[in-house]
């Protein structure tokens, strides 16, 4: 975790720049990895990212996948998916 930042509000997250990791996106294996260092299913994986090819990518395996283009969207779908209120 990365104390005092935005990373510090998730319980995992995988930096795709980070040299130890071997996939990339929207290569499959990195929103596998993640499910699997969260042990959860895909279908249980919430991902979130400017790019709309690496959010197909987290849809391909079965992942909620949340196209960011603005804060106001990224937390109204958010919100949807997590059944409850955010602001």
């Amino acid at each position: 975790r990365i104390k005092g930042s935005r990373h510090d509000l998730l319980d995992v997250y995988v930096l795709s720049s980070d040299p130890a990791v071997k996939e990339v996106k929207p290569n499959p294996g990195i929103y596998l990895n993640a499910c699997k260092s969260l042990g959860i299913s895909p279908e249980q994986l919430v991902f979130i990212d400017d790019s709309e090819r690496h959010v197909k990518g987290a849809q391909a395996v079965g992942s909620f996948g949340i196209h960011h283009t603005s804060n106001q969207k990224t937390i109204h779908e958010l919100s949807d998916v997590l059944g409850v209120t955010l602001q």
